[in-house]
């Protein structure tokens, strides 16, 4: 959940997710701020960062 508030990251993620706006997200979670939205997308990006595999390094002969 996000500090102060009864929302959690999955649901603004889902809210996302399903092509809602940032402006969408606050009006309908008026608890929520505009920096609340950027972090859950920041740590979904960061996330997904983990999950990518690693490329090879080209071996130079």
């Amino acid at each position: 959940m996000f500090k102060g508030t009864r929302v959690t990251l999955r649901t603004v993620l889902a809210s996302l997710a399903d092509g809602d706006s940032v402006e969408e997200i606050l009006a309908d979670f008026p608890s929520l701020k505009a920096e609340d939205v950027q972090a859950a997308i920041a740590f979904a990006a960061a996330s997904a960062e983990e999950d990518l595999p690693v490329p090879e390094v080209p071996r130079i002969r």
